[in-house]
């Protein structure tokens, strides 16, 4: 209803307290907010970034048919997640210390991988 610019401002400044918090946390940010080049090197300076990478047909099958503003504007979603992913990618992998694809993994997998992972480039 207010756009894109409002979410993407909510979603700093929610990120941005969460960020704040003396509790180890998890955030899981939309798509859009490494876009903002600042505040992607923010993040990747105080956080450790793991892209969750699944295709752009993955994604639109796992995401359904609607509630996706920047999808619906599409009349073909599929087309619409390439283009979206275009856009986003290189903000992705400029940030991101750890890439982990989802795709044919259960969360079960993708948390071990993930936990895997972790344990081999950040050894105690």
């Amino acid at each position: 209803l207010r756009g894109e610019d409002y979410f993407r401002k909510t979603e700093r400044e929610i990120t941005e307290k969460c960020l704040a918090s003396e509790t180890p946390l998890v955030i899981a940010c939309g798509g859009g907010t490494l876009l903002d080049e600042d505040f992607g090197k923010q993040l990747s300076r105080d956080c450790l970034i793991i892209w969750l990478y699944a295709s752009p047909s993955i994604c639109v099958q796992r995401i359904g048919t609607d509630g996706r503003p920047l999808l619906d504007r599409y009349i073909d979603r599929l087309e619409g997640a390439e283009m979206l992913f275009k856009q986003r990618k290189f903000a992705y992998a400029r940030v991101a210390h750890l890439l982990v694809s989802t795709a044919n993994r259960t969360p079960k997998e993708v948390s071990n991988k993930i936990y895997g992972e972790i344990n081999q480039t950040w050894p105690d």
